[in-house]
């Protein structure tokens, strides 16, 4: 077990590290990540591997990011534990030629410790974890990246505006895709999951806790029924029209 837990963090630390300095590698380092993190039996491995490996960048937008006017975007791919966040997001970066970041690798060890316990996070375990997804997002913008995507429950609206870095100088555009599901669909899909440290026990909270982002400027929806590369065409149709 230690073993894992080791093998898990270097995994998370290299694609960290990957998505912000060696952008072309972030995509493969993350695949083995979601290997080692997302084990959901032999089928489930093989999805993820093929879903990221089949989303080829979209032309179009590959144009719209290379043209010198396009300021940098910050993508948040946001939902309830059990959506498929990881492999969305993945997917998505790799069609809009951006490097992809999983938001849990940013907890600090703390708010791990107490998920993998069973324990929901309070806003004060979140406050320093958002301010650093932030914080890393203008980094990767201030380092001449066209942008980033990253992956983050963001449940409440309070959450969503540091997101947005409201309370920073930074200017960086940022856009949510928002996966949306019933309650019965995620706890089937949680308790399949057997490497991962969010409990199913913990989706009831989440759900309470969630402030429908539906409405709020710069949020696109997509259902957690739809196929991941449906989901990524549509998602990527939508951020054409923000560019």
């Amino acid at each position: 077990m230690r073993f894992l837990q080791q093998r898990t963090v270097f995994a998370a630390l290299l694609a960290t590290a990957a998505a912000i300095y060696y952008p072309s590698l972030a995509a493969l380092f993350q695949e083995v990540r979601t290997n080692v993190v997302r084990k959901s039996g032999p089928a489930g491995r093989l999805l993820s591997w093929s879903v990221i490996s089949t989303a080829e960048p979209d032309p179009e937008f590959s144009a719209l990011m290379n043209d010198p006017g396009t300021e940098p975007v910050f993508v948040v791919v946001m939902g309830v534990s059990g959506t498929g966040k990881s492999t969305l997001g993945a997917a998505l970066a790799r069609a809009i030629s951006l490097p992809y970041i999983d938001g849990d690798d940013l907890h600090p060890k703390s708010n791990v410790d107490k998920m993998t316990r069973g324990q929901p996070l309070t806003d004060e375990d979140r406050e320093p974890w958002l301010q650093k997804i932030r914080s890393t997002a203008e980094e990767m913008a201030g380092n001449g990246q066209k942008g980033v995507v990253i992956a983050c429950s963001a449940l409440r609206r309070v959450y969503r505006e540091v997101l947005r870095g409201n309370d920073s100088k930074g200017k960086l555009r940022t856009y949510f895709v928002f996966i949306d599901g019933s309650r019965d669909f995620l706890l089937d899909r949680m308790e399949k999951r057997t490497a991962h440290f969010m409990k199913s026990n913990m989706l009831d909270s989440q759900l309470a806790t969630l402030e429908h982002p539906g409405g709020e400027e710069g949020v696109f929806v997509v259902p957690v029924t739809d196929e991941t590369p449906i989901k990524v065409e549509k998602s990527v149709a939508w951020l054409k029209t923000k560019l």
